[in-house]
Protein backbone atom coordinates (compact mmCIF):
# COMPACT_ATOMS: atom_id res chain seq x y z
CA UNK A 1 0.00 0.00 0.00
CA UNK A 2 2.84 2.39 -0.54
CA UNK A 3 2.26 5.45 -2.70
CA UNK A 4 4.49 5.76 -5.72
CA UNK A 5 6.46 8.92 -6.42
CA UNK A 6 4.32 9.63 -9.50
CA UNK A 7 1.18 9.64 -7.36
CA UNK A 8 2.87 11.92 -4.80
CA UNK A 9 3.86 14.38 -7.54
CA UNK A 10 0.36 14.32 -8.98
CA UNK A 11 -1.19 14.90 -5.56
CA UNK A 12 1.15 17.76 -4.68
CA UNK A 13 0.50 19.41 -8.06
CA UNK A 14 -3.25 19.24 -7.48
CA UNK A 15 -2.88 20.72 -3.99
CA UNK A 16 -0.81 23.60 -5.38
CA UNK A 17 -3.39 24.29 -8.11
CA UNK A 18 -6.17 24.29 -5.54
CA UNK A 19 -4.31 26.82 -3.43
CA UNK A 20 -3.61 29.09 -6.41
CA UNK A 21 -7.18 28.83 -7.65
CA UNK A 22 -8.63 29.95 -4.31
CA UNK A 23 -6.06 32.63 -3.47
CA UNK A 24 -7.79 35.29 -5.58
CA UNK A 25 -10.96 34.83 -3.52
CA UNK A 26 -9.13 35.88 -0.34
CA UNK A 27 -7.78 38.99 -2.05
CA UNK A 28 -11.20 39.82 -3.50
CA UNK A 29 -12.83 39.39 -0.09
CA UNK A 30 -10.31 41.77 1.47
CA UNK A 31 -10.98 44.32 -1.27
CA UNK A 32 -14.74 44.16 -0.74
CA UNK A 33 -14.33 44.51 3.02
CA UNK A 34 -12.20 47.61 2.58
CA UNK A 35 -14.65 49.16 0.11
CA UNK A 36 -17.62 48.55 2.38
CA UNK A 37 -15.71 50.02 5.33
CA UNK A 38 -14.77 53.07 3.27
CA UNK A 39 -18.36 53.82 2.23
CA UNK A 40 -19.72 53.21 5.73
CA UNK A 41 -17.16 55.69 7.09
CA UNK A 42 -18.12 58.23 4.41
CA UNK A 43 -21.78 57.86 5.31
CA UNK A 44 -21.07 58.06 9.05
CA UNK A 45 -19.06 61.27 8.67
CA UNK A 46 -21.50 62.96 6.31
CA UNK A 47 -23.88 65.55 7.62
CA UNK A 48 -27.46 65.18 6.46
CA UNK A 49 -29.46 68.32 5.91
CA UNK A 50 -32.87 67.90 7.56
CA UNK A 51 -34.47 70.66 5.48
CA UNK A 52 -33.81 68.84 2.22
CA UNK A 53 -35.12 65.54 3.51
Amino acid sequence: MSISTAQKKKRSKQEEEGFDAEFWMVTFGDLLSLLITFFVMLFAMSSLDDQIL
